[in-house]
């Protein structure tokens, strides 16, 4: 089994901390060439409208069902015959992407600043591939 010893948490608050501040300098020069308004990037429940507040709240209860789902079904399964796509960590990655392309179609649409949603496509594609490349590289050999 791996342990968590120090020089692995460090590796990981590390890169951690390089990723938040490349999202960080991302949002910034994404702001600065299409002057577009600051948003905060680690909570953003700012909606653009009312449809996508309920849109949104509808993803995250979808989320959460399929995660009590995965757990109830998974409960009375072996650790050995586990289903992947009713994993928590894959309904999570599910409920991510799909959030954040329906927050980048109605800031497209309904925005005051119309290329907001270049900003939200440029940080959900960057996400992506970070989660991507985390599970195709064992952590980047870090596990």
């Amino acid at each position: 089994m791996y342990g968590l010893d120090g020089v692995f948490l460090l590796k990981i608050a590390l890169f951690l901390v390089a990723f938040i501040a490349f999202m960080m300098v991302l949002e910034m020069i994404m702001r600065k060439s299409f002057k577009i308004e600051k948003r905060n990037l680690f909570w953003r429940s700012a909606y653009v409208n009312e449809t996508h507040r309920k849109i949104d709240w509808t993803i995250r209860g979808v989320g959460i069902a399929g995660i009590i789902l995965g757990f109830i079904i998974h409960s009375v399964r072996s650790f050995d015959d586990r289903i992947w796509y009713l994993e928590p960590w894959t309904i999570l990655f599910l409920l991510v992407i799909s959030a954040e392309i329906a927050r980048a179609i109605m800031e497209k649409k309904h925005a005051p600043h119309p290329k907001q949603y270049l900003a939200t496509i440029s940080q959900l594609s960057l996400i992506v591939l970070l989660c991507v490349s985390l599970y195709l590289t064992d952590f980047f050999g870090l596990l």
